[in-house]
């Protein structure tokens, strides 16, 4: 418990305020023609889409809308910033997130259609880089490889079983885990930019 004492030295010495983090303004920029959510959402009202190609169009929505978000966020960041780590080895720098990201996204794809995913988790969060123009191609290349996979899912590959991390779920419940884990990772990413500003600002 604080001592009467303490209270009183908190009162003639405050702790110096945090600037308050200033929130990211991001663009969206459609890099796939017909992936914009413009264009997506024109199709569902003017096309009669069974379930499952609603489903696939509104999860193309939200992940092509990720990942303009974290081109947005990436844009400016040398490699100083990429590498930083926050809180040292306990935290992941931007370069180790989003190497993340499109390994998760890339990976579970593959799984929720059958296939063995081929990835590196370990590889991804041992990444580091000096260029940001290294982690754009990576996303361009997940995007890519992600669309391909959406375009071919049916119906049965939604409702197989599949297993993850020892967990089963279906094929439709790991494209909604996949967008819920790279939602989180993109606030992550935002966050630690965000930290990083701060700081230069501060030392400068």
């Amino acid at each position: 418990m604080t001592s009467c004492s303490s209270f009183d030295r908190l009162k003639t010495n405050p702790p110096t305020p945090i600037a308050p983090l200033r929130p990211i303004r991001y663009t969206y920029f459609p890099t796939t023609q017909g992936n914009s959510v413009r264009d997506i959402l024109k199709q569902e009202v003017t096309t009669n889409m069974t379930l499952t190609e609603a489903t696939i169009a509104g999860v193309r929505v939200q992940f092509n809308t990720v990942l303009n978000d974290l081109r947005q966020a990436l844009d400016g960041l040398d490699g100083e910033a990429l590498n930083w780590r926050p809180v040292g080895d306990e935290s992941s720098s931007i370069y180790m997130l989003v190497s993340h990201m499109m390994g998760m996204a890339g990976g579970m794809c593959a799984i929720a259609q059958g296939e063995e995913p081929q990835r590196d988790r370990a590889a991804e969060f041992a990444a580091a880089g000096t260029k940001s123009t290294d982690l754009l191609r990576l996303i361009d290349e997940t995007q890519a490889k992600v669309e391909q996979a959406l375009s071919s899912i049916t119906e049965e590959m939604l409702a197989g079983k599949r297993e993850f991390v020892g967990n089963e779920s279906t094929g439709a419940g790991l494209i909604v885990l996949m967008l819920r884990h790279l939602g989180e990772h993109l606030g992550h990413v935002a966050l630690t930019r965000q930290l990083w500003e701060q700081l230069e600002e501060a030392s400068g």
